[in-house]
């Protein structure tokens, strides 16, 4: 470390003793008897600088692991076999944290026996640099660790490691070689945390890292008051942030102040609600006008907020601690809910760190069971409107070619008319592999000859699907197929957006049945942004209460079906008659017993009184008793914290698996299942899809069809003019006589 950039140590100049010695002398003895001292200072100072800093820098780097199983979903080892294999891996680093030096990948690998040592290799990219290259010897036949250093320089936020092999077998082989990468190998990231990138365009970064493999903390700081209106955008937000966060639960932290902040913070409000919004001034444009009876925000004293107005900004906290604050705030709690649902979705687009919300928000909002993921409602639908990943078509062992196609729980598809119209293109420079197998839930449903399905460099195929094959959760795998049973081809087509469906279905389920909520929250996401769902907590509100609803607002979030969700919140005493006549409710009781419950819903059916289970928590479904097409939620416990913790046990995933009936008792290991009200079935039948599947089934009875609806009609015709005829004669008739 240089010492250009210190400060120079100021040398003190002394008066000698002897006056009679010139002033010029005695300042020049004096410097020069110094100038050793004040060298070894300096190089002290600049020794311990750079130990405090190489201190700072190790405290500061961390390590995290993807491990190929299961952080990036590898299901099996990697084969690359035959002459030439490759295969490629993809992933993320964290947005959040910078890949310093020290990050590596660790191989765990074996190839066959049979390999020639001097001509076989191994060679491993990284985003098109290569890595490294190393021999198919004796040294890694049997399982052998091999450790790969990864340049900072060449990680991205999106990453692709690409694995090559040449392999030449000693004398003449019976089987193909192979060479194996283990599931059980992984990258290993050393990182150092930054200074966050604080922009409104790039939400939910950096309050939450949508790429990260761990999981991720929240703080929300809790306000002194708050409305429904506030409460509900608090809810929205984290049921957002909490889809954001991917399969990980996201942990929220209720903090009193923003000092004591160590994790992103959410501070939502008014400035009634949220009195620390004034020390955000300075930091941002944000002007907190206080007076003797109210507080008010803007962007200047003269250019402040009227009551439907909103702001969104973002900023961070402490020098030291970079830590990014997202704050939604208004005069009015209208204006907060209007904001979050701009910042969560809306029509404004949002960019910089402050803007200004003017306009109501209009949510999109998503057709019935149109299911993020899932097959849309329409029984025809193509590639593209399903938002699936690229399907690339590469050898039937590998796992490329595999298409999701899965329905929600009550579906039922028909006997009949299931066609699949497959479009694909031949990649660039690929060789056509001999022929093109099509599978189904492990099932063959077609095979194809290459030279006979391509023309150029297109392909189109159609395949009737049998109906007995389809179930709620379907996976398609199309791959290549050769003469032996070992042959391995490259990734050569890729299955083009305009491929068609048509799977014909009808709906039907049995309810009320907890064990469905493990579906996506079904019933209650038939409108997949529960755009119907009012969610209605005790009053009056606490702390205890905002933790319960952020608990359940983040369980809402990782099993809705949506990505922008419009659920509402209500207290007990704000629960409306138009509330309860058009939307499904979950209600939060504190009590078990209580009379809350039977003052909002009436003559309901409660679970049986045990003495033993009395203690314990529970959740009930039943139809909502204002619409026959609606459904009630109820979970009951003793305590608020106790009600908390029984949302988080029954929306986990192990629960969830085990719920049944349309009651359960939830013990911590087990839940208890109740049968209190009778099932009844729930169908939607849709005639004219039937009528179009039949028709398209049994086209070679269309002429008979047509035939004989033209010889009803011609008979139709012809006895209504007869009658005709004849009531005109009659008419004739008797004006004659007249």
């Amino acid at each position: 470390m240089a010492c250009s950039g210190l400060e120079r140590p100021k040398v003190s100049v002394g008066r000698c003793c002897d006056p009679s010695e010139p002033e010029r002398g005695r300042t020049l003895r004096s410097i020069t008897h110094k100038a050793p001292l004040t060298l070894l200072a300096c190089l002290l100072f600049c020794a311990t600088s750079l130990t405090q800093s190489e201190t700072r820098s190790e405290r500061v780097v961390r390590f995290y692991q993807l491990q190929f199983a299961s952080q990036l979903g590898l299901q099996q080892d990697l084969q690359l076999c035959g002459a030439s294999d490759n295969k490629s891996l993809r992933f993320h680093c964290e947005s959040r944290s910078k890949p310093l030096s020290g990050s590596r990948l660790r191989l765990f690998l074996e190839h066959s026996p049979n390999l020639d040592g001097e001509r076989s290799f191994l060679s491993v990219s990284l985003n098109y640099g290569i890595l490294r290259s190393l021999r198919l010897d004796g040294q890694n036949e049997k399982r052998a660790e091999v450790i790969i250093p990864l340049p900072p320089e060449l990680l991205t936020m999106e990453n692709e490691l690409v694995f090559s092999a040449t392999q030449f077998p000693l004398q003449p082989a019976s089987s193909s070689v192979c060479t194996s990468i283990k599931v059980d190998s992984y990258i290993e990231i050393a990182r150092a945390e930054g200074a966050s990138v604080v922009d409104l365009s790039l939400f939910p970064s950096p309050l939450v890292d949508t790429h990260s493999y761990r999981p991720q903390k929240i703080a929300l700081l809790v306000p002194e008051t708050s409305t429904s209106e506030t409460l509900e955008a608090t809810a929205l937000l984290a049921a957002s942030l909490a889809k954001q966060a991917g399969a990980l639960p996201l942990q929220f932290t209720l903090l009193r102040t923003i000092q004591s902040a160590a994790d992103p913070l959410l501070i939502i409000g008014t400035p009634q609600e949220q009195p620390q919004l004034s020390e955000l001034q300075g930091k941002t444009h944000l002007v907190v006008s206080e007076t003797a009876a109210t507080r008010a925000v803007g962007f200047s004293e003269a250019d402040m907020l009227n009551e439907s107005e909103g702001i969104v900004g973002i900023t961070t906290g402490r020098e030291a601690s970079h830590i990014p604050i997202l704050f939604v705030t208004a005069n009015s709690s209208r204006g907060v809910l209007n904001a979050t649902r701009h910042l969560l979705g809306g029509t404004a687009r949002l960019t910089g760190t402050l803007i200004r919300i003017s306009q109501p928000a209009v949510p999109p909002r998503k057709a019935r069971r149109h299911w993020a993921g899932f097959i849309p409602p329409p029984s025809r639908f193509r590639l593209s409107d399903l938002k699936a990943p690229e399907v690339r078509i590469g050898s039937m062992k590998d796992h490329s070619g595999l298409l999701r196609l899965d329905a929600p729980p009550d579906v039922r598809f028909l006997d009949y008319g299931h066609q699949m119209n497959l479009a694909l293109k031949l990649n660039p420079g690929q060789i056509l592999p001999p022929r093109l197998a099509v599978y189904l839930n492990n099932a063959l449903i077609g095979r194809f000859a290459s030279q006979e399905m391509f023309s150029g460099s297109l392909a189109a195929v159609r395949i009737d699907v049998p109906a007995r094959l389809l179930a709620v959760r379907n996976t398609l795998k199309l791959g290549w197929e050769g003469d032996g049973d070992t042959d391995n081809f490259p990734v050569a087509a890729t299955l083009l957006p305009n491929s068609e469906f048509y799977l014909p279905r009808d709906y039907r389920a049995q309810l009320p049945d907890l064990g469905l909520l493990q579906s996506n929250l079904y019933p209650f996401s038939l409108q997949p942004g529960l755009e119907d769902l009012v969610v209605v907590i005790p009053d009056p509100v606490s702390v205890d209460t905002v933790a319960l609803l952020t608990e359940l607002a983040c369980a809402l979030g990782r099993l809705a079906p949506s990505e922008n969700l419009g659920f509402r919140v209500r207290r007990a005493t704000e629960f409306s008659r138009s509330d309860r006549a058009g939307s499904n409710v979950i209600l939060l009781n504190p009590e078990i017993g209580g009379g809350l419950t039977q003052r909002l819903f009436g003559h309901w059916k409660p679970l049986p009184w045990i003495e033993v289970l009395k203690g314990f928590p529970r959740v009930q479904q039943q139809v909502s008793p204002w619409n026959s097409s609606k459904w009630v939620l109820l979970f009951e416990a003793k305590s608020l914290p106790a009600l908390q913790e029984a949302v988080r046990l029954c929306f986990s995933e192990s629960m969830l698996k085990q719920l049944r009936e349309d009651a359960a008792v939830l013990t911590p290991a087990r839940p208890i299942p109740f049968s209190i009200s009778a099932k009844q079935t729930v169908r939607e039948y849709l005639y004219l899809m039937h009528l179009e599947a039949w028709m398209r089934t049994h086209w070679v009875a269309l002429p008979i069809v047509l035939t004989l609806a033209s010889v009803v009609l011609l008979v139709g015709l012809r006895v209504v003019l007869g009658n005709y005829k004849r009531a005109r004669n009659a008419g004739s008739s008797i004006g004659s006589v007249s």
